[in-house]
């Protein structure tokens, strides 16, 4: 991909984006949901353990719920609001478009992300130890998601119910299951990455390997690399009308 490529569709994609509904959505929760933490905990009404508990949650299912309504923005937004039709007779190739405004989205993501891990983990009282490896779990976690759901959006009108579904009934509900068959969750890779681990309660006692760091790390982007290649792919075959 060419550096101007990448710079106009990138710039493109920024001008468009501070007028989403669904980046208004994601930003006035983010900021009501830790404002009301910060007063509480302030109140009293909190303990820390419960801060720590609040901080797991927003690793997952927090970046993922996230990740639903803002990879609407991807190319979605665009498609229903007519806003593609400049960038798509511009001199940018239709997959530079769709690699570059999925990545700018799960980057945006993952600063919100990250902020808000780092906001809890300061109010937690938890050790600085574990601070990258969460870093991480907000990057690829965001990336992950958006890139997914991003497919999804472009693929279907009612992408935000499919994600939903998708997410509630396959991965989390896969990813909670003290199995080995959980490692093809992307929520098990995730949650192990921010120190969100949890499974459901069978009362089954059951010999499975642990997530690796590494292992993790590379199932998160291999996700993300097939799920941006197959949405550059199916959006550069759309026909003019369906985009536009």
């Amino acid at each position: 991909m060419e550096p101007r490529a990448i710079s106009t569709a990138f710039w493109g994609f920024i001008g468009p984006m501070t007028a989403s509904r669904s980046l208004k959505i994601v930003v006035v929760s983010s900021v009501g949901i830790l404002g009301l933490v910060l007063l509480v905990f302030f109140m009293g009404w909190i303990e820390k353990e419960d801060i720590d508990s609040l901080r797991a949650l927003a690793v997952v299912p927090g970046i993922p719920l996230a990740a639903a309504i803002l990879s609407e923005m991807t190319l979605r937004d665009g498609i229903t609001h007519r806003t593609l039709l400049y960038p798509l007779l511009g001199p940018v190739p239709r997959p530079v478009l769709a690699i570059v405004r999925t990545l700018a989205t799960g980057s945006l993501l993952a600063i919100f992300s990250a902020v808000a891990l780092l906001f809890l983990h300061v109010l937690s009282g938890r050790g600085w130890n574990e601070l990258g490896q969460e870093a991480a779990a907000a990057l690829l976690g965001s990336l992950t998601y958006v890139s997914i759901f991003g497919l999804i959006h472009l693929i279907s009108k009612r992408g935000f119910i499919i994600c939903i579904a998708l997410y509630g009934i396959f991965d989390h509900a896969i990813g909670m299951l003290p199995f080995a068959m959980s490692s093809i969750a992307p929520s098990h890779h995730l949650r192990f990455l921010g120190a969100a681990e949890e499974t459901f309660g069978i009362p089954v006692v059951i010999d499975m390997p642990d997530p690796t760091l590494p292992g993790s790390i590379l199932f998160l982007t291999a996700t993300i690399a097939i799920a941006i290649s197959a949405t550059a792919v199916i959006f550069s075959r759309k026909s003019l009308a369906e985009l536009c």
